[in-house]
């Protein structure tokens, strides 16, 4: 276990770790899944992930290369607009 001297990585699978050194939040519940990225099924009565599109006017300006899908595109497009910093 990395940084953690004295231990090796079958210790990691101890149930001491997940008791006392971290915690998971509730999951959503319907119908207020609290998130733009999630909504309701009312079927299953669960939260799902939305789907990403882009806006009508945002797909006039994307250029396909040879063999790249839409989604190829689409992701293409979202990670030009991240503001990451400098690049090395």
């Amino acid at each position: 276990m990395d940084g953690l001297p004295g231990y090796v990585n079958i210790d990691g699978y101890q149930s001491y770790w997940t008791q006392n050194w971290y915690r998971y939040e509730r999951a959503p519940m319907c119908p207020d899944c609290g998130s733009p990225y999630l909504t309701c099924d009312p079927v299953r009565k669960v939260c799902i992930s939305t789907e990403r599109k882009l806006a009508p006017h945002k797909l006039s300006s994307l250029r396909l290369e040879p063999r790249e899908s839409l989604p190829d595109v689409e992701a293409r497009s979202e990670v030009a607009m991240l503001n990451i910093g400098a690049t090395f």
